[in-house]
């Protein structure tokens, strides 16, 4: 339940030198223009440096049902994906409720003493302002006052769940920053890989010929 394919590590340290715009662009020339790998940008940055990346452990969570709520197992499946975690994880959180705590600050702690790469709430999250004087890299869909543990129910660890508008699946590569969140299939992380090594290499030769005064419209190279 808890396991996930991770992509190799020269890849990840390669990808962590990007940002989402060479990332998407290399998504539209793999998977083309009908394929959105992109969240909705109603999820927010904790803090403007924000950055996040790595492979993507899904959770779901649901109002729970008389059984489970007399029982309170709330956010206990949660709990444990954490504690089973690796380092560099990122977690994906879909399916609650926006005035529901479905991330806080406990669970921030336990998660940067982990390592994780950080989390992506589809929902509302609580303790904001402490989980960003901790650094954790987080996006999310708002603040609330409200916990999640007597009011939601993880139902699913490591199963395909919809976030942010879009279908991720356990181990695809989950890349965000200030601009938004991306969600690479884990088929396509090695091509994505290549090209945005290609796009990586020509985007500074475009810059360094505009600094030395270039104009846009002589320049054949992508611009964007």
């Amino acid at each position: 339940m808890f396991d996930i394919e991770r992509p190799p590590k020269e890849v990840m340290e390669d990808l962590r030198r990007m940002y989402t715009g060479i990332i998407q662009d290399a998504c539209d020339k793999v998977l083309g223009l009908e394929v959105r790998t992109w969240m909705d940008p109603g999820l927010r940055p904790i803090s403007d440096d924000v950055k996040i990346i790595g492979p993507a452990v899904t959770l779901w969570m649901v109002p729970p049902s008389f059984e489970s709520f007399r029982e309170r197992k709330g956010l206990d499946l949660a709990f444990e994906a954490i504690d089973n975690a690796q380092r560099g994880d990122v977690f994906v959180v879909g399916g609650g409720m926006n005035d529901s705590g479905m991330w806080g600050e406990m669970m921030s702690i336990a998660g940067k003493a982990r390592g994780l790469g950080g989390a992506v709430v589809d929902g509302g999250v609580r303790d904001v302002l402490s989980i960003r004087e901790m650094g954790f890299p987080l996006f999310y869909r708002n603040p609330v006052v409200t916990t999640a543990q007597t009011r939601l129910e993880t139902v699913l660890v490591n199963a395909p769940i919809k976030c942010g508008g879009i279908q991720v699946r356990p181990g695809d590569l989950v890349f965000g920053d200030y601009d938004g969140v991306l969600v690479v299939p884990k088929a396509y992380i090695k091509d994505i890989h290549s090209i945005c090594l290609e796009y990586f290499e020509e985007e500074e030769k475009v810059r360094n010929a505009l600094r030395r005064g270039a104009k846009l419209s002589e320049l054949k190279r992508r611009v964007l």
